[in-house]
């Protein structure tokens, strides 16, 4: 059985669509599936690292005429995000196509808010089903299975008009593709007291917007040295030679780069400091309260969801939050530790408990 992935990285759209299809991979190589990855080379890809895992990449090379509308399309016509492709649709399709002819793939999935249809039905011809993962649900889709794993409201309604009649639908958190150190780390998750001693920052793979560094701002500003803070960057992050500088300088903080020990920092940790992107619900699935920010136009809807059920404090966009503000934030929450125990309570119940399925539930509707 051969599966092959469509999906990017980059220093603007971040690692978290890579990360979960290689959870993904990873799952379906204990089933004895054979996956590959077909990944652009954009500036702050994780080709290197899909290729260290074991799975064959399949790259694309960086396009020189940018995301223009094919024939007579406007842009107007192309997803809201179709400026991440690099190109425009159709080239990547053909490309897309020419590199995974001879594969005979039985499923093709494609992660990447640039596609939709047009391009999924171009790349009928070279797989036998189609999933799509997504969670705008701002675009139509011809695909068999679509996964889309964040938490909304009316979350049954989202995807009406824009799937075949035919397609399967998991929908929900609890089909988040999470590897198996997080639930591993559920089993030792122990009742917290709202006491924040152990603080983690964390704002994506590549942090585009250098959210981090206010977060350390605001360390400075607070000098609480009796609260231990883990600083996790990405690998891709540009800033992150100046963000491992100013840890340096700060006392107990620990600076931390590409981790494989996430679940781990986030089971010690008390409170988070965070974007609301797809580390969202791994923090819910470990009941770990968060201060976040919107980085991202796609983030703020499950950002706005997660916080109307009261798993975190949304302080808004980015932009507009200082690093005093950070600061004052945290100051107030710390002196509520009841309502951050009720935070972490709050995330748990999003991820639903013992009726999470989790990766094995979306290589069980693949497989079966």
């Amino acid at each position: 059985m051969n599966i092959v992935f469509r999906v990017d990285a980059s220093i603007e759209m971040g690692i978290g669509h890579v990360m979960r299809c290689l959870t993904l991979a990873d799952a379906l190589s204990d089933a004895g599936v054979q996956s590959h990855f077909v990944c652009r080379e954009h500036p702050g890809n994780l080709i290197d690292q899909i290729t260290r895992r074991g799975h064959q990449v399949h790259p694309l090379p960086r396009c020189q005429t940018g995301h223009r509308a094919v024939g007579i399309e406007t842009q107007k016509s192309q997803p809201e995000h179709a400026h991440w492709l690099g190109c425009d649709w159709l080239t990547d399709a053909q490309q897309t196509l020419n590199s995974i002819a001879s594969l005979d793939a039985d499923w093709l999935i494609v992660d990447h808010y640039a596609l939709d249809e047009r391009w999924e039905k171009l790349l009928r011809p070279a797989c036998n089903k189609i999933m799509v993962i997504d969670d705008l649900a701002d675009r139509y889709h011809d695909c068999d299975l679509l996964l889309d794993q964040n938490y909304y409201g009316k979350l049954k309604a989202r995807y009406e008009g824009l799937l075949p009649s035919y397609c399967i639908q998991l929908l929900g958190p609890e089909y988040t593709i999470l590897r198996s150190e997080f639930i591993d780390a559920r089993g030792a998750l122990k009742g917290r007291n709202g006491i924040v001693k152990n603080l983690l920052i964390f704002f994506g793979g590549s942090d585009y917007t250098n959210e981090t560094f206010k977060a350390l701002d605001a360390l400075r500003l607070l000098n609480r040295p009796d609260v231990v803070a883990h600083v996790v960057v990405g690998a891709s992050n540009p800033h992150k030679n100046q963000i491992k500088s100013m840890c340096s300088r700060l006392p107990n903080t620990k600076y931390h780069c590409q981790v494989s020990n996430m679940a781990e920092l986030l089971l010690n940790a008390d409170l988070a400091l965070a974007a609301g992107g797809s580390a969202t619900l791994e923090r819910c699935f470990l009941g770990l309260p968060a201060l976040t920010v919107v980085t991202a136009e796609n983030q703020r809807a499950v950002t706005m969801a997660v916080e109307k059920a009261g798993a975190i404090l949304n302080m808004g966009n980015s932009h507009g939050v200082s690093a005093q503000n950070f600061a004052q934030a945290m100051v107030d929450i710390c002196s509520h530790p009841t309502r951050l125990i009720s935070m972490g309570k709050s995330g748990l119940k999003i991820m639903g408990g013992n009726s999470y399925s989790g990766v094995a539930g979306v290589v069980s509707a693949m497989i079966n």
